[in-house]
């Protein structure tokens, strides 16, 4: 793509997720630098940038924050039967089988702290409170930051636990032990500025957990990359060493780090699509339907790979040090 394309430009005709947004020009929410180069346009329209100075992607125009808190305070994840407005439309199903101990996140947590009785958990973006019911029953006192209306409210009834609407950016937490953002940073305007807070709500050596779609994988797969294609709520993308960089200068050190999630790329993705589809056909069938849904129990996955662009996803786990 050349570099004189127009950069604020926005396509008419937008995936349903940003139709009917505003949309301005910002700078690279990381470093603050304005020299982004064109790398493309998603399937929706919208134009990914990467910035020359830090090496972050990001959407070039960029939604407002007006359009940005009006996605997430719709029925964006399709709770209650009714359409998502999101990406996440079959999130009350795998909900299910989300509070599971044998979830990687929360083992690679547990693995790292020892125990867990009376540690202070903050999870950004918690949902329906999956995580956190984990981390409660393991003695933790917890906490959620989650935009959603509906879903707080859910993770408030169901835990009985504080649960901001607000950014994390706003709201400010502060003296947590284990702070977890998983697929949460892509959704930040202003991801410089969530690291910063995510950092700040951490006591000293306290541990930061974040997973997010890796960069590296557009820049191996081209085209084929997964996220040209979908889960539009995305507004920019980190590669490895980018998100490593971003956290060792808030004074986090990596402690442990790999890959998981769906393969890199829309092949990948239309072989899981079709396993998917068989269980959904088989569903209802006596005996063999329950056996299939239930054969993985938990909605997450239950193994960190090595750090590899063949999975679209890379997870870390850093320390405060400082």
């Amino acid at each position: 793509m050349g570099t004189g394309e127009n950069l604020r430009a926005t396509p008419a005709g937008l995936h349903h997720v940003w139709g009917g947004a505003s949309f301005e020009h910002l700078p690279c929410g990381l470093c603050g630098a304005d020299a982004p180069v064109p790398k493309g346009r998603r399937a929706d329209g919208l134009l990914l940038v990467e910035c020359t100075q830090c090496g972050l992607a990001y959407l070039d125009p960029m939604p407002d924050e007006a359009s940005v808190r009006r996605l997430y305070s719709t029925d964006y994840f399709g709770l209650g039967g009714r359409s998502s407005t999101g990406s996440y439309r079959n999130y009350a199903r795998s909900h299910r089988h989300s509070a599971d101990p044998r979830r990687l996140d929360f083992r690679l947590i547990a693995e790292n702290v020892g125990d867990l009785a009376g540690k202070r958990v903050l999870e950004v973006g918690c949902g329906l409170g999956d995580l956190l019911e984990v981390f409660q029953r393991a003695g933790c006192e917890c906490a959620g930051v989650e935009l959603n209306p509906a879903a707080a409210d859910e993770t408030r009834r169901r835990l009985g636990v504080p649960v901001f609407e607000e950014p994390l950016e706003q709201c400010r937490p502060q003296g947590f032990d284990i702070v977890v953002a998983n697929a949460v940073l892509e959704h930040s305007r202003h991801p410089g500025v969530f690291l910063d807070t995510a950092a700040q709500a951490l006591r000293p050596g306290g541990l930061l957990m974040l997973s997010s779609p890796n960069w590296d994988c557009a820049k191996d797969h081209n085209r084929s990359w997964v996220y040209w294609y979908g889960s539009f709520e995305h507004l920019c993308y980190f590669s490895r060493d980018v998100l490593v960089r971003a956290c060792n200068a808030r004074g986090l050190a990596l402690v442990v780090e790999g890959s998981w999630g769906p393969r890199a790329t829309r092949e990948g993705i239309r072989r899981r699509t079709a396993v998917k589809r068989l269980k959904e056909f088989v569903k209802d069938v006596p005996i063999i339907g329950p056996l299939l849904l239930n054969a993985k129990r938990t909605a997450f996955p239950e193994r960190l790979g090595p750090v590899t662009t063949e999975l679209a996803d890379y997870v870390a786990l850093f320390r405060k040090v400082a």
